[in-house]
């Protein structure tokens, strides 16, 4: 059966919920570039009832304050007035994409063009200009797979540029895509990293889960990549490339937003979500009856489904 992760092992901060340590709330792996300010983020991301009046306090009773200094190891807990839960946000899961198809020809051609290389790493492609990329992926920022969600949410209003999308969609535009390393394209579809583009300490107000309001959103230098298990490609902490975030058609901030808020929940909420290191083959016995014999069967199953049939055909609005 296909292997699978408990994101919660490498774990060496903990949550909970009052001055005790009775009720877990979450946890994290503190990883370079997470700050004091940032878990109070990931806590208004996971955390639902907060009111503006709530503190974190650490074990020995002391406020930790709003602010950019590094978050240290150990526990921590939400101190609020009235009752605090986690919230039941559903999460996406993903495996490792391998979306072909004619729907994305348009799209890889696009999104290549404008990054010419890795955006996280920074690594050009010196093979570019010879059609080569055998180093780099395109990957969705929201998985192709879930084209349904993504066309009842209508997250399609956040594409302002629909290159890509004459044949494949708008969940299909040029402004959906990230090239990527092959190397952390993995990380980055299963939720292991993401890319927080606000600044982690602007003022609280409780989050609208429903319409993803930003109206709470202040923000001046953000596009920090978070990485939330043991980082071996050292771009914890880094930011995306300033010129690279002016080119009119890169991705808005609502869908590295989206991103975001979907890693928060799938690795800090709880004990996090089980990840799947199961590679499935392009050959080979067909991997289904693993899924059905495993864990979260009907969401993994969802997910293969999608990424086998969603790249050859356009899916309705509204599905």
């Amino acid at each position: 059966m296909p292997g699978i992760g408990v994101r919660s092992l490498p774990r060496d901060v903990f949550i909970y919920e009052g001055k005790g340590h009775s009720t877990l709330l979450g946890g994290l792996t503190l990883t370079t570039g997470i700050t004091q300010a940032d878990i109070y983020v990931m806590i208004e991301i996971f955390v639902a009832g907060l009111t503006e009046g709530y503190r974190i306090e650490n074990d020995t009773g002391d406020r930790v304050p709003r602010d950019e200094e590094p978050l240290t190891k150990g526990n921590y807990h939400v101190v609020a007035e009235s009752p605090i839960w986690r919230c039941d946000t559903r999460v996406l899961l993903r495996t490792i994409s391998r979306d072909t198809g004619p729907r994305l020809e348009d799209f890889r051609r696009l999104v290549r063009a404008r990054d010419g290389g890795c955006v996280v790493t920074k690594r050009a492609n010196a093979a570019a200009s010879a059609g080569l990329w055998l180093e780099f992926a395109v990957a969705h920022i929201f998985p192709l797979a879930y084209e349904g969600e993504w066309n009842r949410n209508n997250y399609g209003r956040w594409i302002k540029d629909p290159q890509g999308s004459s044949t494949g969609g708008l969940i299909n535009s040029v402004q959906n895509g990230l090239v990527l390393s092959r190397s952390i394209q993995a990380q980055f579809d299963c939720l292991n990293f993401s890319i927080n583009p606000d600044v982690s300490t602007y003022q609280y107000r409780p989050w609208n889960f429903s319409s993803l309001s930003l109206s709470n959103i202040f923000y001046k230098d953000g596009f920090k990549i978070v990485c939330f298990s043991p980082d071996s490609f050292r771009i914890a902490g880094t930011r995306l490339d300033p010129e690279w975030l002016a080119k009119p058609d890169r991705p808005p901030d609502e869908l590295f937003r989206w991103h975001f808020r979907q890693a928060v929940l799938c690795n800090v909420r709880g004990i996090g979500e089980p990840t799947f290191e199961h590679d499935f083959p392009l050959e080979g016995p067909d991997p289904l009856e693993d899924i059905w014999a495993g864990p979260l069967a009907a969401e993994r199953m969802e997910f293969e489904l999608f990424s086998r049939f969603g790249a050859q055909m356009e899916l309705s609005e509204g599905l």
